[in-house]
Formats: structure tokens, sequence, C-alpha cells
């Protein structure tokens, strides 16, 4: 539809058709989402590409490359992937269940860990990759740009259409817009003959390159926000208490609940180890 042909086409259509990555666990997680589900979308979308990226790329693909290409799917990278994804779920969950009190320091850790990576992949990541921007003109930008973007949007929309929560709708898109760049580039680099193996890569290496850049805004967004709300309710709460006490509302009437009342029957020791008297022992004793 865009105009582009060979290499470039088959790379930005192997990019579509990739699972989704393990940065959407990351981001899911700075925005609030629901990991969980993102962990899960993410282990069901990868070992469904075992048998999805053939399928689409000996059916459609066949419209790019020719009924002659011979493609060689990366089934081994598709398979380290799972495998670098439950390895550490499996042993998060094994933290949690034995060491809570490690797993909640961790939990702290982890915010900070992932911005300093994410800032180490837009400054590191693009001055390796900064040969490519010579290869990359408007309508690769457009086009690479365009696929994740639509992901986020028709993802997000869709669980907002069946009613889902915020942070399953959050997730949702990021799973929908954020794919595993590195397995169609792997793809291409042993299906192709040089130079088109080394020209097909820049369409997905362009997709990476534009679909954090909104998750990366929205989480500054998101970090913004978080510290105004706590800050305004830090400053809400003594001003409500100077309120009260200036309308004279300083004492609260006491709450009590049937645990607190003495009956006839009550034991010596009530709620909370108070002494509590017998009402039979009493009428004695007045008797």
């Amino acid at each position: 539809m865009m105009g582009l042909e060979g290499g470039i086409a088959l790379g930005l259509f192997a990019a579509g058709c990739a699972p989704g990555g393990s940065g959407s666990n990351m981001y899911t997680y700075l925005l609030d989402g629901d990991v969980s589900l993102s962990v899960t979308m993410t282990f069901i979308s990868t070992l469904a590409s075992l048998f999805m990226i053939p399928a689409w790329l000996y059916t459609l693909g066949r419209l790019i490359t020719g009924r002659d290409a011979a493609l060689k799917i990366p089934i081994t990278n598709i398979l380290i992937s799972l495998v670098s994804l439950l390895i550490p779920v499996a042993i998060g969950i094994i933290i949690r269940k034995k060491k809570p009190n490690i797993a909640r320091s961790m939990d702290r850790m982890l915010k900070p860990f992932f911005i300093v990576l994410i800032v180490f992949m837009f400054t590191f990541g693009v001055w390796v990759n900064l040969y490519i921007f010579h290869l990359i003109t408007l309508t690769l930008c457009i086009a690479g740009a365009t696929l994740p973007y639509l992901g986020f949007l028709l993802g997000g929309l869709v669980a907002f259409i069946c009613r889902q929560p915020r942070s399953r709708v959050i997730t949702i898109a990021i799973e929908t817009g954020l794919q595993n760049t590195g397995i169609p580039i792997l793809l291409l680099r042993f299906s192709l003959p040089q130079p088109s193996a080394d020209l097909s890569i820049v369409s997905p290496v362009t997709t990476s390159i534009f679909t954090p850049i909104p998750l990366f805004i929205a989480v500054i967004v998101h970090e913004i926000h978080r510290h105004c709300c706590k800050k305004a309710t830090k400053v809400q709460e003594p001003l409500e208490s100077e309120a009260n006490i200036a309308n004279g509302n300083t004492l609260t009437e006491p709450q009590f609940t049937d645990e607190d009342l003495i009956t006839p029957k009550d034991h010596k020791t009530g709620k909370n180890g108070k002494l509590l008297f017998d009402f039979e022992e009493s009428n004695s004793n007045n008797k």
C-alpha cells in the first residue's frame, strides 16, 4: 500500500507476524497494568508463533517473496524466547512464595532498574544502529510507526469495547502493539542472500525504533501524575484535620461491634484480653 518492495516489504510483513516481546512486561509494570495477563499473553503469542509465522509467510507472504523463495523459520530462537520467559517467571513465583520480604525489596528496585534500562536502549541502542538511519526513508518511517501504533490503538479499543478494567486495557494495548522484532531479523538474515538480507532488516529495526516512543512518553506522564497526586493527598490531609478542629469536630463517636457486647454467658476475658465480669457472679455478690 505504501509502495514498499522486495526485502523491505518482506521485513515489515515479518515484523507484523512476530509475537509479543518481553519488553511489553516491563512497560506494563511501569504503567500499572496487569503483569500476570501480560506474561500470559506474551507466552501464548510466542508459543503460537511456532505455527503462525510459517502459516503467514507461506500464504500471504508468498505475494511478496514469490513461490520459489526458501524461508527459514528461526525455531530455535523462538524456543529460546519461551525458555527465557518461563525461567524468570518461575524464579519470581518461588521467591514470592518462599521469601516475601525479598520479593518486596525486589519490587521496589524494579521500577528504577526499568527506567535506567529504557534510557540505555534509547541512547546506546540508537548509537549502535546509526548506520541504518542512512537507509531509512520517509515512507519507511511512516510504515514502521504505523504498524505498532495501530496495534496499540486497536488492542486498547477492543479491550475497552469489551468493558475490561483500565489495567487490562493498558496491558492488551501494549501486548498488541509491541512485537519481538528479534525473530524477524534472524529470519531475514538466514533466509535472504546478501545484500538483500541486510537491507530487509531495516524494516523491523525501524519498527523497533518507533515502538517505544509513545510508551516512554506514557511512562513519564504516568510518573508525573502519580507524584503530583501523592503531594496533593499529603497537603489535603492536614487541611481537612484543621477544618475539623475549627468546626469543633475533634471527637468521634466510639464504634462498637458485637464482640464488644457483654452477655450473661460471657467469659471473664473478652476482646483484646480485657477483663469482663460475669453478670451471674455480679448478681450473686449483690445479693
